[in-house]
Formats: C-alpha cells, sequence, structure tokens
C-alpha cells in the first residue's frame, strides 16, 4: 500500500484524482488536500503520529495560500506558484529525497516554465524543475488523469 497526498483546490479535481486513484489503486491510501494548511497538517499528522512517509505527492501549481506564511504567500504570486513554493519551501526541507516522489499535475507549468525561466528564480529551483522535467514529472491537466497512471 503507498500512501499519496494530493493538493488541489477545485472540489472537482479533488474528487476526480481521489475517484481515479481508487480505480486505478485500491489499496493505495489517500489524503486529499485543498490548501497548504491540509497538506501542513497530513505532514504533522505523519511526523507526530509516527505514520509512513508519503509515497507519492501530487500537486496543483495554482492553489490558494491558505497555511503559508506571509513570505511564502507573496512568493506564491498570488496563488499562482503555491505548489511549488510547498515543494521547495516545506516538503524538499523535510527530506531531499521527496524530490523523486513528486509530480506537479496542473494547468499552470507554463508559467512555472516561465518563472523558471527568469532572473526570480535560484538556481535550486531550476535544478529542481530540470530534474522533474526530465523524469516526466510536469503534467498538464490536460492531458488527462491517464497521466497518473505510471506513477500510481
Amino acid at each position: 500500500m503507498a500512501r499519496i497526498l494530493a493538493l488541489d483546490d477545485n472540489l472537482r479535481v479533488q474528487e476526480e484524482v481521489e475517484a481515479y486513484i481508487r480505480k486505478q489503486a485500491p489499496h493505495h491510501e489517500i489524503a486529499i488536500c485543498g490548501d497548504c494548511s491540509s497538506v501542513l497538517d497530513e505532514l504533522k499528522a505523519q511526523e507526530v503520529d509516527g505514520l509512513p512517509p508519503f509515497d507519492l505527492f501530487i500537486l496543483d501549481l495554482n492553489v490558494n495560500t491558505i497555511g503559508l506564511d506571509r513570505v511564502q504567500a507573496d512568493k506564491s504570486q498570488n496563488g499562482l506558484r503555491t505548489g511549488w513554493v510547498l515543494l521547495m519551501d516545506i516538503i524538499l526541507p523535510l527530506n531531499e529525497e521527496n524530490l523523486h516522489k513528486v509530480i506537479f499535475f496542473s494547468g499552470w507549468l507554463r508559467q512555472l516554465e516561465a518563472y523558471i525561466n527568469s532572473s526570480g528564480a535560484s538556481q535550486h529551483e531550476k535544478e529542481v524543475y530540470e530534474y522533474l522535467q526530465k523524469n516526466g514529472r510536469l503534467l498538464s491537466k490536460t492531458a488527462g488523469y491517464d497521466s497518473l497512471k505510471v506513477f500510481l
């Protein structure tokens, strides 16, 4: 059994992602989060309750910033890069190995690419992005839910 955390603030997408995962991999445990606060709660419960680490993070980019501090919320560009900030500031600092467990499933990948190619992105962000890109971990929602299948 794998543990999966999915972040998307669109209720319809949350329901569809959960239904797709349950159909493809019914034995997996799924935590559906609608904001960063919920993700932080899940990560804290993992630590406090001694739960196994998540095996997969499915993150949207454009998510409300509830749960981020002011600096992180500002970095998210009014929510457009919330999933990215969550990865860089929270998920990776917990364990750099989490990078191998992350996929972005989003309709905002072009905006992320534009940011990465700008002077505002750090070298570390560029390296993380390059890894995700080279390993097929940047999935457009327009490709549909079947694009998630290989990771389940």
